[in-house]
């Protein structure tokens, strides 16, 4: 028993720790460690991590494990894991709660519906940062998508509410550095709005409709009017919008381009009955997935 106890101590388990293990007297304890030449520790003073635990505390920080998971881990204090880490020149990172059920792989390669659609919605309508945290907002009445979202990629997340007046959204949020890098190959990339430019080209032609409705379902327009009813893209670089257009136009084989406007941001649009019911029934051609509100406005179109 003393030298097991003796280890335990060494391995920088505490008194209090080591009373409740053994169930013998600090006084007894103590007078083990003193009979065998044992340095006893005072007040907060710890062992020194080895250089094969300091590996694995980086290692651990490094794939979103909190602070408090990697003290309990090594019966730290939270000061000294966090010293620890600055010592080693790693930057200080709030993360995320490590999510163990997430599909991390999930946009390795695009050889589904559900991988090509949400690709396209994360393009227009989803977010990435530098620490790994990804994320997707829609509005409150679109909660059906985001729960199926959800449901699809594994998340251990709650969905988040943003309720200010005509803000009304509702969303995920969740870390993955490996989600993030596959995403990043696409042109989804920390700050997007602003540095991505073109739609990611290596899409399989099979599964191109789906990644186009997604995109649509992002930041697509669609006005029904009993006179004049419009559909269109827009986005914050012309590049992109003009990649949507020349896609859709090859698709319906229209020659001519419309003109793409700029007001906020740049936009293609078309009109006319017949031509936009083209473009949706290509768009919803064997679709499982989509924004419902949008595919309620196809299914009337098509009726009237």
């Amino acid at each position: 028993m003393e030298k097991e106890l003796i280890l335990d101590y060494q391995r920088g388990l505490t008194f209090n720790q080591l009373i409740e293990k053994y169930h013998i007297t600090k006084y007894k304890i103590k007078k083990i460690l003193v009979n065998n030449n044992i340095h006893i520790r005072i007040g907060r003073e710890r062992v020194p991590f080895s250089d094969e635990q300091v590996k694995d505390i980086i290692n651990m920080y490094q794939n979103h494990y909190g602070i408090n998971d990697i003290s309990k881990k090594y019966n730290a204090d939270y000061s000294v894991i966090k010293k620890l880490l600055s010592e080693n020149n790693i930057e200080f990172v709030q993360w995320k709660k490590i999510n163990k059920r997430l599909k991390e792989k999930f946009f390795e390669t695009i050889t589904t519906e559900e991988q090509a659609y949400l690709l396209g919605l994360f393009f227009t309508d989803g977010y990435i940062k530098k620490d790994g945290t990804i994320g997707i907002f829609l509005q409150e009445s679109d909660i059906e998508l985001i729960e199926k979202i959800k449901e699809i990629l594994q998340a251990d997340c709650v969905i988040q509410f943003d309720k200010r007046k005509h803000k009304e959204t509702c969303g995920i949020e969740f870390g993955s550095i490996k989600m993030k890098n596959d995403l990043e190959k696409f042109g989804i990339i920390p700050n997007k709005t602003y540095l991505s430019k073109g739609l990611p080209k290596d899409i399989p032609e099979a599964l191109q409709n789906h990644f186009f409705r997604g995109l649509f379902d992002g930041d697509g327009i669609f006005c029904l009017s009993n006179n004049d009813s419009t559909i269109g893209f827009c986005g914050y670089y012309k590049e992109t919008v003009e990649d949507f257009q020349q896609h859709i136009d090859t698709i319906i084989n229209k020659k001519n381009h419309n003109k793409i406007n700029k007001k906020n941001a740049y936009q293609c649009s078309w009109r006319g009955k017949q031509q936009i019911l083209k473009i949706l029934n290509y768009l919803y051609e064997n679709a499982n997935i989509y924004l419902d509100r949008k595919y309620q406005k196809y299914l009337k179109l098509k009726i009237t």
